[in-house]
């Protein structure tokens, strides 16, 4: 048994594939891009909590996918525990919401020098999965 166990926030994300193939990635207020994606809520169902958050952060319907990635990080005190998801959309219109200032549909070969190491851990498994 692990002296600390992990008492975390669940967070979703998807590396999301759009209809040309490109990944998106959202900027932060502190000039970070990440995958899309956010805390599960209580009770709520893992895919349904996953849609809403990408259609609250994007206004995207997505189809979700397999998860691709999992990781257990600690970040202003508090320790969070994410899965990213295989996810795909139709559409590439974006509708940013207030919690992100910009937004980029990048090639999924350009999407690592913008990511951190988790992030890009799930995007190259994400793309291993891409044919499957």
């Amino acid at each position: 048994m692990t002296e600390r166990p992990l008492r975390a926030t669940v967070h979703q994300k998807t590396v999301l594939f759009g209809p040309e193939r490109d990944v998106l990635l959202l900027r932060d207020p502190d000039d970070g891009w990440e995958l899309p994606g956010g805390r599960l809520g209580v009770e709520e169902r893992p895919h349904d909590g996953l849609r809403r958050e990408i259609r609250e952060e994007t206004g995207l319907e997505v189809e979700v996918g397999r998860p691709v990635h999992t990781a257990a990080w600690r970040s202003s005190g508090t320790d969070r525990f994410a899965v990213i998801y295989r996810c795909t959309t139709t559409r590439n219109e974006v509708r940013l919401s207030h919690e992100h200032v910009d937004y980029r549909w990048v090639d999924p070969a350009d999407a690592p020098r913008l990511l951190n190491d988790r992030q890009t851990a799930a995007l190259e498994r994400a793309l291993r999965g891409r044919d499957e």
